[in-house]
């Protein structure tokens, strides 16, 4: 049903066929993380935030000082943004597993470049600071090249699976627009994941 359609018509065709998906709940991330976040060959959580070697099921985030004390569950697109609202709150391909710490640090910044931001430790794959990308002049988190792809990719998804609920609470504004209770990205936004 998306063939052949562009513009507007394109996303409305892709929100028809993925919009009706499983909400697993927030609770069985950790489950899905299992099959869906693992490094082949192991059981070994696939941390995009941090070179910290988490078991499946084991150092799960209850309190943390420190990168490597344990992993949680990292909101791609903040919940601030969105009122920590269903069934955005759960949808795995967003919501992935990441050092504590780490995530902690990204707070509710949005994606960006920041050419001398700092990270916590070597093992932290992440630095925060002043954006260097143009469109956007405020604080950024920006991940390492061998995932800002895979981050990318699940802003498209989402701007086109929930393009009928507003991401632009909080600082989301510099992300996402809502304009007639349609969402869309910014051109900020676009450009960057563009590139």
């Amino acid at each position: 049903t998306v063939e052949g359609k562009n513009g507007d018509a394109v996303l409305a065709a892709l929100f028809a066929v993925i919009s009706n998906h499983t909400n697993v709940g927030y609770d069985s991330l950790y489950t899905v993380y299992r099959t869906s976040d693992v490094r082949p060959g192991t059981n070994e959580v696939w941390d995009m935030y941090s070179t910290c070697t988490f078991t499946h099921g084991n150092k799960k985030c209850g309190n943390y000082s420190d990168v490597c004390d344990c992993y949680n569950r990292e909101h791609g697109v903040p919940q601030s943004w969105f009122g920590k609202a269903a069934p955005m709150v759960s949808d795995a391909f967003h919501v992935i597993p990441t050092d504590g710490k780490v995530n902690n640090q990204r707070g509710n910044y949005p994606y960006g470049e920041c050419a001398n931001g700092s990270r916590l430790t070597s093992k932290s794959l992440c630095k925060v600071g002043s954006c260097t990308f143009p469109g956007y002049s405020g604080t950024v988190f920006e991940p390492d090249d061998e995932y800002k792809g895979d981050l990318a990719r699940a802003y498209f998804y989402m701007a086109a699976c929930y393009r009928d609920k507003n991401f632009t609470q909080s600082s989301g504004s510099t992300v996402f627009t809502c304009i007639g209770g349609v969402t869309g990205l910014t051109t900020y936004a676009v450009n960057l994941f563009l590139k």
